[in-house]
């Protein structure tokens, strides 16, 4: 991925989208992730037995779930839980947990990313997913982001990335180390337009990757740790006339009450709604090549039970998996009443 625009993290993360083909050496800075086309997404066979419902507000006390095992683009499933009900008080920051085991080591240095599988009941309008950054990173990039896929074709994600390289007219350009928000879609889409963010502090991009065409918006946005920040994609309007949808990304700071329409992206009406399998991930952004296991910044990102539909659909699982093949034992997850703690770049055992 040479433009260099903010994609694909760098290392070996196997970076897939169609029916979860994997395509390699990705060497910038996110992850696409591992995909699937429609319902038939990676992972789906392993959904299990668990339910739940209720809105936005967290999810009541765990129970055991029933699906374990591996899932996805490989690696090492970890027993999902029952998303519980809602109505649990939020979880706090760094809240006290029982961690799950780290990965098995790799061959290879360098951090281990994580995945957590969500399998729903059926194909939505929305997913809304909520994030807490619990450690600050100075020195290392990271990247946080829900991925979805559509009924009828391939998706998209959208995520927080810390200490990414912004590009405000890519693919050339000076390029900014901030913290940004990341609005992908392809199959390919139609069109892209900013929202409340203003050009050059956001901007909208197409192009052809791995021979996949994008539109992505990228945009500059100030991140806390500490603070839970509410990430929305849905459908924002139906075109006219051609009875194409836009599907729009917003992020709310639950602190200050301030919610920003990052932009929307114009995709074919035909690609129906967004299916019923998407994955939550976490990773290292490695500008150079990682040598050791001792090198990097920790990262620990809390991510609450997700919903769709605004609110009134649950997931009936999910499934906590690492990447294959693993790098450094230095990952792990925390389940907690509401939600899943990633923790990346942990000090080596």
């Amino acid at each position: 991925m040479g433009t260099g625009v903010g994609r694909c993290f760098a290392g070996a993360r196997l970076c897939a989208l169609v029916l979860a083909v994997g395509l390699s050496a990705c060497t910038d800075e996110v992850p696409l992730g591992s995909w699937g086309l429609g319902t038939s997404g990676a992972g789906a066979s392993a959904a299990g037995a668990g339910s739940g419902s209720g809105g936005t507000g967290g999810s009541g006390t765990s129970g055991t779930g029933g699906t374990s095992g591996t899932g996805g683009t490989g690696g090492e499933g970890i027993a999902g839980t029952d998303p519980g009900e809602a109505g649990a008080p939020a979880t706090e920051c760094l809240a006290a947990g029982v961690p799950g085991p780290r990965n098995p080591p790799g061959l290879a240095p360098g951090t281990t990313n994580t995945n957590t599988d969500w399998f729903w009941p059926g194909p939505s309008d929305s997913i809304e997913f909520e994030l807490m950054i619990e450690k600050e990173n100075i020195t290392d990039g990271y990247f946080w982001a829900h991925q979805f896929g559509f009924v009828a074709a391939a998706g998209g994600f959208f995520g927080l990335q810390a200490n990414g390289g912004y590009l405000a007219d890519p693919p050339d350009g000076p390029r900014e180390y901030t913290s940004m928000l990341m609005f992908w879609i392809s199959g390919p889409p139609i069109d892209a337009e900013l929202g409340d963010i203003p050009y050059p502090d956001a901007r909208a991009y197409l192009e052809t990757e791995r021979e996949l065409l994008w539109w992505n918006i990228n945009a500059k946005y100030p991140l806390r740790t500490c603070v839970t920040y509410r990430l929305r994609v849905g459908r924002e309007s139906t075109d006219v006339p051609s009875g194409n949808t836009w599907y729009g990304a917003w992020i709310l700071d639950t602190e200050s009450g301030e919610e920003t329409l990052v932009g929307r992206i114009l995709v074919p009406a035909v690609w129906g709604q967004i299916s019923a399998f998407s994955t939550e991930w976490a990773s290292r952004i490695d500008f150079i090549p990682p040598i050791s296991c001792e090198e990097a910044e920790p990262s620990s990102i809390f991510y609450r039970t997700p919903t769709a539909n605004g609110g009134v659909t649950r997931p009936t699982n999910h499934i906590n998996r690492f990447d294959a093949p693993a790098r450094c034992a230095t990952s792990r997850f925390t389940e907690l009443p509401d939600g899943v703690r990633h923790e990346v770049g942990l000090d080596p055992p």
